[in-house]
């Protein structure tokens, strides 16, 4: 085998290494997207199920108040039918 021969044997060799190590590269970087973008959506979804729980005590609050104005307003009938 010629020396040339060997010099291309080994820079294909050089070449099939880099090929392998850019792949291995390529599939971390792919790998750590992922996880990136689900962490992303999780965190999404925990933030919307925070607004919902927000929203969902408001509304109970808001009730809670309704519900004492009513009974307060129903008492003050009471006594003013009593009354008469």
């Amino acid at each position: 085998m010629g020396v040339s021969m060997r010099l291309k044997l080994n820079n294909l060799k050089k070449a099939k290494d880099r090929l392998r190590e850019l792949i291995k590269q390529g599939k971390e970087e792919k790998e750590e997207k992922e996880e990136k973008e689900e962490m992303r959506r999780w965190n999404a979804e925990v933030i919307k199920e925070e607004k919902n729980e927000k929203r969902k005590k408001e509304i109970e609050e808001k009730e809670e108040e309704r519900d004492v104005k009513y009974e307060k307003k129903k008492k003050n009938v009471a006594e003013k039918i009593t009354m008469l």
